[in-house]
């Protein structure tokens, strides 16, 4: 059972939901916030403290290709992206899955960052 507390209208949007519950195992808390002040732009904020493992990943599945270029991640081409400014402090690896039902490549982006506790916090940009 997880809480989500949201609200919103056409411009802005915000949520918050607590996480915790289905992942007690690995995560002593993990709340996940959005904030969104305005069309075109999504804040993703993850606060942790782990009760397992020594880090975290935060990952984003697509179709769309993925390049990256600097501290920034662009998913999408000309006709359409979406830019990912991730923290300093996070390592970016993009890999390469099969999808059984299709020929396209699936591609995971995953931000990782080392240590138990913190908070990490990206900007969704569309293009």
């Amino acid at each position: 059972n997880v809480d989500i507390d949201a609200s919103g209208d056409e411009r802005r949007f915000r949520a918050r939901i607590d996480c915790t519950p289905g992942w007690t195992e690995y995560y002593e808390r993990w709340v996940r916030e959005y904030e969104s002040p305005e069309p075109g732009l999504i804040v993703v904020r993850d606060t942790y403290r782990l009760r397992r493992g020594g880090g975290v990943e935060f990952l984003i599945n697509t179709l769309l290709p993925v390049s990256i270029s600097g501290t920034r991640v662009v998913v999408g081409d000309a006709e359409g992206a979406m830019i990912v400014h991730p923290p300093a402090e996070t390592r970016v690896r993009v890999d390469e899955l099969p999808l059984p039902e299709s020929d396209l490549p699936q591609r995971r982006i995953a931000f990782e960052r080392d240590g138990r506790s913190g908070v990490l916090e990206f900007t969704l940009e569309l293009a």
